[in-house]
């Protein structure tokens, strides 16, 4: 019979919901500045425009030193650049300033991008300009264009998105189904324990037909944006607040992206070749063993299996009370000295004694019939 997997705390919940709140509100703030930026940007080419003319042009330094303690790295310092562009119009001859190219900065805090921004506007140089008639200090150079709102809008899309999806993976009363394929228990069942191997034929000493099929691609997907958004917290988000808070909030939110993107590649690319289809079987008539794995097809004799084992690696120590870690308890077989997983288990700590006695019992079993030997690996 399955084994009961423990329901997450309500301690973690709460840390997970207040998480998720986080996203969904910054996500929520993005989506105003975004609606706004794009609304005006969209104005802008409508509005009419003036003959102008750059008085000031330049680049400008912020200078973050760190407040660190260690007197080491007191005098470590992160300099962001932005570029330094003013310009002058006349609107029924009233003189206007203005500072914006387009409606929200798109810089990235780098010296290179502040420069080539700066040559492309040098002083002295006519410029049109878009105003707004009913307030000409609001202004741009290049109407239209969005900047960094597009940014922003990326923002808006995954942090009002996907934090209510976890929420209500969080907080459903409903039961998930979280089976990897589309099969009935009844056929995972092996030795009285559910597997993840569809159980076609279980005869050792006849034969026995093993058989994974691999997780959906949305749920790779899925899984690879939830947890890329979940770790860029941790190598994208905190890195960034510390080593590069004075670059300002958009270098800092696309430091976040590109992190979260990395993440969630690394993410994709484990699930996807952890959960790759499996086959195996085992055909005592011709003493023969055919192994797939993903797209590779393995054929050997029974000569060429050095051993069968069952891997059950030693709890971790649950990280809150009532959280039992998942543990993965597998049989490999080693041929030519390459190790194929041909059954695996999934169970809480509670219950690894139980299911590594089943495997264990099953393995026994097929490694008599194959005449190989057998060995126990914690």
């Amino acid at each position: 019979m399955s084994q009961p997997v423990p329901h997450a705390s309500r301690t973690l919940k709460a840390i997970l919901t207040l998480v998720c709140l986080a996203f969904f509100a910054g996500g929520c703030v993005a989506g105003v500045i975004t609606y706004r930026a794009i609304a005006e940007a969209h104005a802008s080419k409508q509005w009419p425009t003036a003959r102008g003319k750059i008085v000031r042009s330049g680049v400008d330094v912020s200078v973050h030193r760190d407040r660190s303690r260690d007197r080491d790295r007191r005098r470590e310092e992160t300099r962001s650049y932005s570029a330094a562009i003013e310009y002058e119009f006349q609107v029924n001859e009233e003189v206007f300033h203005g500072t914006r190219i387009a409606v929200i900065s798109d810089q990235f805090g780098s010296k290179g991008w502040a420069e080539s921004t700066a040559k492309r506007f040098p002083v002295g140089s006519d410029v049109t300009v878009s105003f707004n008639p009913a307030s000409p200090e609001q202004c741009v150079l290049e109407p239209g264009r969005w900047g960094g709102a597009g940014f922003l809008l990326i923002l808006t899309i995954l942090f009002g998105t996907f934090p209510p999806l976890v929420l209500r993976a969080i907080w459903s009363s409903t039961p998930v189904d979280t089976s990897l394929h589309p099969e009935t228990r009844s056929q995972r069942i092996l030795n009285g324990l559910e597997v993840r191997e569809r159980v076609l034929t279980w005869e050792p000493g006849q034969l026995v037909h093993l058989q994974r099929d691999s997780i959906s691609f949305v749920k790779v997907i899925g899984g690879a944006i939830v947890a890329g958004l979940v770790l860029g917290l941790l190598f994208g988000l905190a890195p960034a607040l510390f080593f590069f808070a004075g670059r300002g909030p958009i270098f800092i939110g696309q430091f976040y992206l590109v992190a979260s993107a990395a993440m969630a590649v690394i993410t994709g690319v484990w699930l996807w070749l952890d959960n790759r289809p499996r086959e195996t079987r085992i055909e005592w008539s011709t003493e023969r063993i055919q192994l797939v794995v993903g797209g590779g097809i393995f054929d050997a004799s029974f000569s060429q299996v050095q051993k069968l084992t069952v891997i059950a690696p030693q709890p971790k120590r649950a990280s809150s009370p009532g959280h039992e870690p998942s543990i993965a308890v597998r049989v490999n077989m080693v041929v030519n000295e390459k190790a194929f997983t041909i059954v695996e288990s999934e169970c809480p700590a509670g219950a690894l004694r139980h299911v590594r006695t089943k495997l264990t019992s099953a393995a026994r079993e097929l490694s008599i019939s194959m005449n190989v030997p057998f060995e126990e690996v914690q």
